[in-house]
């Protein structure tokens, strides 16, 4: 059989990426026809996972925020239209806050789940080190307003955890439920999906969380910081097994093929209503693939994995199943610091492919391995080399941390001194006073601690003149959970005084897309 012969190769996938585990399933014309698990879910206590042990599933949440929307729209209590303004009371009315004006002015459900604000991601506002949570829940539309436009607004789509954050926060409004309770109402229980949620990874049959360190060895970290009950739940909260998935995925694509026979807008066994809305394209991301309502949406042969890992380390992304028949081809990737997950579905055959990982790998092993299975499935006439395409995407994410840490040594000026440590003591706020970084002495040098938490402070080396830096390592920083991060402004503090030479702000690209960082003002000592 061609699924189990593609094992072999998806087991050299995991041996250069670093992957602790792996959960795999297929479905094909509506039936399981394979299910397989590598790897650990427990490294140190040698302990497999099986189809029943709970993952991370990160945003494969996504989609299930967007089907609970399609709901409300059915029952008649929102329209895709609805506009945020008439939802989120901090966008009634425009403030200085605000960088996108169309928050308050048109911007809609829609915009949301396509990803078309155009905002940049801002996603160290929300986590940094060890899994914290930093940013409260209640901030959240406070923080998506504060974020910066990259992208003309609904030209295109651009990425936002934030967004689908707010999504879940409004349906928790309008249902007057937790998102979890209200996901298992509308989509759990009703499929007898028993061991999905979003909360604590506590069950005995649970996958610990890894990252993958540069000798490709698994290293562990806390569990992932979206829990629901927190900020941006509804971007990536969700835990699952590939046997509740296998479920969800078959009722998916039933109710989507019934509804388009029927023209209704739902199916009497199938949770899922609406699929066609879902499944509409709403935002351009290449000249072949757009993304719907959580969901990526092209045809096959074609490329898949563009909201994954590798979509930003391969120099670009292969064409899947070459030289077969044109087909439906509808995914989605999640990553976060500990996992990695991908679902493929080909409607037009019900056919799905789950993976779900474990690690945090040196490239997104799980959706490689979904394309090894995709093209055992349909035997393309010019399979694709996976195994090369491992390495290559493995070695370029292996090679951004050392020129950031070159630049760091050539740009430093000798023989320059830093004022007294205890001038930049102190708390700094940035514009909105949302989000704090305290500094403080710590030997020779500074600590600076996110929102106050030292667990996830950074020490910072005096650099030169007003600038302190921290050491740009990949094993570090997987180390601690953080996700890797090479620009160079994220590793350097630039401290500014004012005319009397009373250091008043700082300087720190905390958003990789925003080169000229931002500044944080400094507004009382740090509490003791």
């Amino acid at each position: 059989m061609r699924l189990q012969a593609s094992i072999p190769i998806i087991e050299e996938i995991r041996s250069i990426t670093g992957n602790a585990g792996l959960s795999i399933g297929v479905l094909h014309k509506g039936e399981v026809i394979f299910r397989e698990n590598l790897g650990y879910r427990d490294v140190e206590n040698k302990v497999a996972p099986d189809s029943d042990t709970i993952f991370p599933i990160a945003s494969l949440t996504k989609a299930l925020v967007a089907a609970a929307f399609a709901e409300l729209v059915d029952d008649g209590k929102l329209t895709w239209e609805t506009k945020l303004s008439d939802l989120v009371p901090e966008y009634k009315s425009l403030t200085d806050d605000i960088k996108l004006p169309q928050l308050v002015t048109e911007a809609n459900i829609v915009d949301l789940l396509a990803h078309r604000l155009g905002l940049t991601a801002g996603n160290n506002f929300w986590s940094q080190k060890q899994q914290i949570v930093l940013a409260d829940k209640t901030e959240t539309a406070r923080i998506l307003g504060s974020l910066q436009p990259v992208a003309e607004f609904r030209s295109k789509m651009v990425y936002s955890n934030w967004g689908y954050g707010l999504a879940g926060e409004i349906l928790e409004d309008i249902s007057n439920q937790g998102l979890g309770t209200c996901l298992k109402t509308k989509l759990f229980e009703p499929l007898n999906m028993a061991r999905t949620k979003l909360g604590h990874l506590d069950d005995s049959n649970s996958a610990k969380s890894y990252m993958a360190l540069g000798d490709a060895t698994p290293f562990l970290v806390p569990p992932t910081a979206y829990v629901e009950g927190t900020a941006r739940a509804g971007a990536g909260a969700c835990k699952s097994t590939v046997n509740d998935l296998l479920v969800l995925y078959n009722s998916w694509m039933g109710a989507a093929a019934e509804q388009q026979e029927s023209g209704n807008t739902f199916s009497p066994e199938s949770p899922i209503r609406r699929a066609s809305e879902l499944w509409t394209s709403h935002a351009s991301m290449t000249n072949d693939t757009s993304y719907g309502l959580g969901w990526v949406l092209t045809e096959l042969p074609g490329q898949g994995g563009l909201v994954g890992v590798n979509g930003y380390e391969a120099d670009s992304m292969p064409i899947i199943a070459k030289g077969t028949t044109k087909q439906r081809m509808v995914y989605h990737q999640g990553s976060v610091c500990g996992a990695l997950s991908a679902v493929y579905l080909l409607p037009d055959t019900r056919t799905a492919v789950i993976v779900l990982g474990n690690s945090f790998d040196l490239c997104d092993t799980p959706d490689w391995a979904s394309q090894v299975l995709l093209e055992a499935i349909l035997a393309p006439t010019e399979p694709n080399d996976y195994i090369e395409l491992a390495r290559k995407t493995s070695a370029n994410a292996l090679s951004h941390h050392e020129p950031t840490a070159t630049q760091l040594r050539e740009e430093k000026e000798s023989g320059t001194t830093p004022k007294s440590l205890d001038q930049y003591e102190g708390r700094y706020y940035n514009k909105i006073g949302n989000f704090f970084l305290d500094i403080s002495i710590d030997g020779e040098g500074l600590r600076m601690a996110p929102q106050g938490y030292d667990a996830a402070s950074y020490s910072l080396h005096h650099y030169h003149n007003d600038v302190f830096a921290w050491d740009c390592n990949r094993d570090a920083e997987s180390k601690e959970a953080l996700y890797p991060q090479f620009a160079i402004g994220f590793h350097r503090v630039r401290f500014e005084a004012d005319e009397s030479g009373n250091v008043v702000q700082f300087n720190w690209q905390i958003d990789k897309a925003i080169a000229e960082g931002e500044t944080f003002f400094k507004k009382a000592e740090p509490k003791l």
